[in-house]
C-alpha cells in the first residue's frame, strides 16, 4: 500500500505516464505538466505528495497540462476509502474545461474514481470510471479507443508496468 501512495502523490512524475496515440500510432506522454497545490490556486505549487497527506476526506488539489482536449486543468482528489488492501480517490475539475472559446465541461463534470483492491499478497485489483457530463462535448463519441489507451495507461503506471512494454490496448 505504501508504494502505491507514493506513486498516486508523486504527481510530478505523471508526464512519465505514457499512452498510445491511435491517431498518431506512436507512444506520448498523457500528461505534459503536472504538479501538486497547497489549494484551490494554480499559483500555490508545492512538492509532491507524501502517502501520509493521502487519507479520507481531505481535499488535495493538482495541476496538470494534459495532451488531451481538457489542456491545462485543475483537479481536487479526494481519498474516499484507505486501508491496508483497499484505496479509493476520486477526481475532479475545479475549473471550466474549454474546448478553444467554448465552455465544454463546467467544474465537477470532468470526473475520475479509481479502486485499487488487494486480492493475495502479490495481486491487487484495479478499476478506474470516468465520467464527463455536458450539454455538448467534441469527445463525447467516437473516441473509444482513445479513452480505453489512456485508461490503460494510468493502469500500467499505478502497476509499474512500463507502457511499452507491452501492445497498446487499442491500436
Amino acid at each position: 500500500m505504501e508504494e502505491l501512495l507514493t506513486r498516486m502523490g508523486a504527481i510530478s512524475r505523471f508526464p512519465e505516464i505514457q499512452y498510445w496515440t491511435v491517431t498518431g500510432k506512436f507512444w506520448r506522454p498523457l500528461i505534459a505538466e503536472a504538479y501538486a497545490l497547497s489549494g484551490n490556486d494554480g499559483s500555490l505549487k508545492r512538492d509532491d505528495f507524501d502517502p501520509a497527506e493521502l487519507i479520507p476526506g481531505e481535499d488535495l488539489f493538482i495541476w496538470q497540462k494534459e495532451n488531451t482536449f481538457a489542456g491545462k486543468v485543475m483537479y481536487r482528489l479526494r481519498v474516499k476509502e484507505r486501508s491496508e488492501s483497499r484505496l479509493v480517490i476520486e477526481a475532479e475539475n475545479t475549473q471550466t474545461v474549454w474546448f478553444f472559446i467554448f465552455p465544454i465541461l463546467d467544474p465537477g463534470e470532468y470526473q475520475f474514481i479509481y479502486f485499487l483492491e488487494q486480492e493475495s499478497d502479490e495481486t491487487w485489483r484495479y478499476y478506474s470510471l470516468m465520467r464527463m457530463s455536458s450539454g455538448w462535448n467534441p469527445y463525447e463519441e467516437g473516441y473509444e479507443e482513445h479513452y480505453i489507451n489512456r485508461a490503460v495507461a494510468l493502469f500500467r503506471y499505478v502497476a509499474g508496468i512500463p507502457a511499452d512494454q507491452e501492445p497498446p490496448a487499442a491500436p
